[in-house]
């Protein structure tokens, strides 16, 4: 979003996005047809929300004789159960695809469908695992390997590696403590991931120690980088103490880590976070860059020499939006490379030495484009009033892309149309699942309306009730 734009107001059952045309840092929680309000996380969760919230608008809207009717007509609306997707994600061969769905008949199944995702999917097993657990799947580089996070033994965290046909299942290590994002090295040998011990973990108000108790303001949040050995089980932290990790990625060799980190308690230092380079072997930190605004995805180029990252106002970490990023991976100063583009970054993968795959919030919808790194001209691919994501919990727009991004796989939903996993080329992508085919939202058709506001353009979301009749 823009820094000009972070204010908002909900009008009746339209919320409106003030947008400054100038500039463009910012996070961007934005309500969209795609993104079937977006902002109350899930399609179907939106259900009751949003039935009251079109009553609300027939109150507004039709004479004081039609309201027990249009009432009526909202309360009659069938809510089906709808299959959510996460960990959305296509093998870097664009061979295979896999995703966890959860929804009526199952609980956090992990799926796996081959032919660049046309053969019909099915459902893998990983013994000893806890019911719902599996949290993240994600491919080796080679796209020959499987990592599945999730958890075994009544909660403590376990990585799993399985074959690209899904045989093969074995559990590579246990961890106790917190354990996410995780991410293969380059020749599959290692898998890294942000960790924290079990004492160092936020105690929740059902566990035994309660983590606000003694002397305020002495804990402190610890995060680490860590990897295990994928042969062997054995883990290492990587990160020095004192250092609160927030992000990674792998250099192409192996060698390094470019993190986004602070020192000392992760909860209050994530808007000052700086961009490092941490050894792998050895923990040793070296400076990379120091921005001036908050910093998210740092991701290494596919030949080594650049890092880039989506920098801007950001409220939260993982409410990322603003602009792109680029810095040598030897250090110096970010360059903004997309400073006048109308849209806000919210997510980014490299699909070669110079060019990123962007999925970008755009208008009231997605776009998906690829960018330069070196001149920033932007190439739009395809856009829509709908939301695509890769089924994390934040929502905002993401694909999973092959190596060199010929292939991306998504989830799409609007206002209209219920989650569902597609892929394919962008723009012409295949629907894979079709779990929610009979689900039908219990509200009226979404228009937008934008208008300007003196140097703003405003725009806002109509949403009328079911059998809207203008007449009335």
């Amino acid at each position: 979003m823009k820094d000009s734009g972070g204010q908002r107001q909900r009008l009746s059952v339209a919320r409106v996005f003030l947008e400054e045309q100038a500039t463009n840092h910012g996070d961007f929680a934005l309500f969209t047809p795609g993104a079937s309000l977006q902002t109350a996380s899930r399609w179907s969760e939106c259900h009751t929300a949003r039935a009251r919230a079109v009553a609300a608008f027939a109150i507004a809207a039709l004479t004081i004789a039609s309201i027990p009717a249009a009432l009526q007509a909202q309360r009659q609306g069938a809510e089906a159960p709808v299959t959510h997707f996460s960990s959305v994600s296509v093998s870097p061969d664009g061979k295979n695809l896999v995703w966890i769905a959860s929804g009526p008949s199952s609980r956090g199944a992990l799926m796996l469908a081959g032919g660049g995702g046309k053969a019909t999917p099915k459902s893998l097993t990983l013994p000893g695992v806890d019911a719902g657990s599996i949290s993240a799947a994600i491919w080796s580089r080679d796209s020959r390997k499987i990592a599945v996070l999730a958890s075994t033994e009544h909660g403590t965290p376990a990585l799993f590696e399985l074959n690209s046909d899904g045989a093969g299942v074995r559990r590579v290590a246990l961890i106790p403590g917190s354990v996410h994002g995780p991410k293969f090295s380059p020749d599959g040998s290692r898998i890294a991931f942000l960790y924290s011990s079990p004492s160092e973990q936020s105690n929740g108000p059902t566990q035994a120690t309660p983590r606000d108790t003694g002397v305020m303001d002495t804990h402190i949040d610890r995060q680490h980088l860590a990897t295990v050995d994928v042969a062997s089980g054995n883990m290492k932290v990587v990160s020095k103490p004192g250092l609160y990790v927030y992000e990674f990625d792998w250099s192409p060799n192996g060698k390094e880590f470019v993190v986004g980190d602070a020192n000392g308690s992760g909860n209050n230092n994530w808007w000052v976070a700086r961009l490092e380079a941490i050894d792998a072997a050895t923990g040793a930190a070296r400076a990379i860059a120091k921005p001036t605004m908050q910093i998210a995805q740092p991701s290494w180029s596919p030949d080594g020499k650049l890092i880039a990252f989506i920098g801007g106002l950001m409220s939260d970490q993982g409410s990322t939006g603003g602009d792109l990023y680029t810095v040598p991976a030897t250090g110096g100063t970010a360059r903004d490379v997309t400073p006048n583009i109308k849209v806000s970054l919210n997510s980014f993968r490299w699909v070669g030495p110079g060019t990123v795959l962007a999925t970008m919030a755009s208008h009231g919808g997605s776009e998906i484009a690829t960018i330069d790194a070196h001149t920033g001209a932007v190439a739009a691919l395809w856009s829509a009033d709908e939301n695509v994501t890769s089924g994390r919990a934040r929502g905002l727009p993401e694909v999973s892309a092959t190596s060199n991004g010929s292939a991306v796989a998504l989830v799409r939903e609007s206002s209209n149309t219920a989650p569902d996993v597609w892929a394919g080329p962008v723009g012409h992508w295949t629907q894979i699942t079709h779990a929610n085919t009979n689900v039908r939202p219990t509200w009226g058709k979404t228009v937008s309306v934008q208008w300007h506001n003196d140097k703003f353009n405003v725009q806002g979301f109509l949403m009328y009730p079911t059998n809207f009749d203008a007449n009335k």
